[in-house]
């Protein structure tokens, strides 16, 4: 059983808006947050819209999310390299992510049923620096991010190489995101197994979660 980790397992905190914005007051930057969030997400889209078709590596990691500071803070005076060193830091530290609160007990209850449990997520290589401060993720011994693997979800070759690695057939391996095109339609094209973590709410289809709790009737284990 794997979990995607942001939006599943981990969020960040503050949340990436905000420390964007509070970074470029740092560097004498003051955006109204409004602005900063439809930069970012218009440049996050950008720099990551070629996940399907693409290969990647933590050189490519590493300059597609200094494209997405370049663009939030492309009429700033501040040089972006120094912006970009201290978000890059910044999101590398466990300190500036925190569980959802569903995820720890959840982890815990999985793991204690016998699952084999890992993650599997979009990340680059400080994922591991981030679980590490984050119990019981910091035990975690399969982790599957994008710029080890090559890949990103939800191009095949990533769902593809997890299965090598963890040396099981797709049908085997079941996978709990919240992103419907990376974890849920990547997974299932891939013969994965998914279950979509709407934890917004809004959709109310058969199959899809509104937390992690309700894996645990899902997979008929006993509630805590």
């Amino acid at each position: 059983m794997l979990f995607d980790a942001v939006g599943t397992l981990i969020q960040p905190h503050p949340s990436a808006a905000q420390t964007y914005q509070q970074m470029g007051k740092k560097h004498g930057v003051d955006l109204p947050m409004e602005v900063v969030r439809q930069r970012f997400g218009a440049a996050f889209a950008k720099a990551f819209a070629d996940a399907r078709s693409a290969a990647t590596s933590h050189a490519t990691e590493y300059a597609k999310w200094r494209s997405v500071v370049s663009e939030v803070f492309a009429d700033a005076a501040a040089p972006v390299d120094l912006l970009f060193s201290d978000l890059w830091r910044h999101f590398g530290q466990s300190e500036s992510w925190r569980l959802y609160p569903d995820a720890a007990p959840v982890w815990r209850q999985v793991t204690a049923a016998g699952y084999r449990v890992g993650i599997a997520s979009n990340f680059d290589e400080r994922l591991r620096c981030v679980l590490s401060g984050l119990p019981p993720l910091d035990t975690c011994d399969q982790v599957f991010h994008s710029s080890h693997v090559g890949f990103a979800k939800p191009h095949p070759r990533f769902f593809n190489s997890v299965s090598q690695l963890l040396k099981l057939p797709p049908h085997e391996i079941l996978l709990i995101g919240d992103d419907w095109r990376n974890d849920v339609q990547g997974a299932s094209a891939a013969g994965w197994r998914s279950v979509f973590l709407d934890r917004t709410c809004k959709e109310d289809r058969s199959g899809v979660i509104h937390s992690l709790f309700d894996l645990i009737p899902l997979l008929n284990l006993a509630s805590p």
